[in-house]
């Protein structure tokens, strides 16, 4: 079972024992909630403002933030901020000072802004978290560091699931298209 929550401040119902990320979803009008590792607040059209203990960080995306998402591990400490339109891809330490830092900047489709989208899919049993987009997809690990970043430019591709070692996702002909978990790389 996966909590999904949509931006709801103070929620309650992110359970640690049943996942250990936390996915968040937010807009232009509406911030998130990270729980203990802080508050996501949008504060233009392109920034969003990072609050943790009495520390802000301010994330800029060169896009917008009208839709974004985050993945975060308390375990870890540790979060994942993308936007749906902008290639930035920010992790948030939540450990003193606070860091926020680039992981990786995603290619973005030169394609209608409704094609684009962002979505984090936890890995089973563990605090890493896949990061699949337009273009590709991006093991993050303990939602802290680039494992690997692939770029396959298949925009007919949905993702389907995943298991111990691999992403698992079908074109628009219903054929097979597995990536490895290990380093990215197609295998199927």
């Amino acid at each position: 079972m996966l909590n999904r929550f949509r931006g709801r401040p103070n929620s309650q119902d992110w359970c640690p024992s049943v996942t250990k990320i936390m996915l968040v979803t937010g807009g232009r009008d509406r911030g998130g909630d990270l729980g203990r590792l802080g508050k996501l607040t949008p504060k233009s059209a392109r920034d969003i403002e990072w609050a943790v203990d009495r520390s802000t960080r301010l994330l800029t995306f060169e896009n917008g933030v009208a839709d974004w998402e985050a993945a975060a591990s308390v375990e870890s400490k540790a979060a994942v901020v993308v936007s749906r339109y902008s290639p930035e891809v920010y992790g948030l330490d939540a450990s003193p000072p606070h860091i926020v830092n680039t992981l990786v900047r995603l290619r973005r489709a030169e394609v209608d802004a409704g094609l684009r989208h962002v979505r984090f899919h936890p890995i089973d049993r563990s605090d890493d978290v896949l990061l699949i987009y337009e273009e590709g997809l991006v093991c993050i690990m303990r939602c802290r560091h680039v494992l690997w970043h692939q770029t396959h430019g298949r925009y007919d591709l949905k993702f389907v699931s995943t298991d111990d070692s691999a992403a698992h996702f079908e074109d628009q002909d219903g054929t097979s298209v597995i990536f490895s978990l290990s380093d990215g790389r197609r295998v199927a």
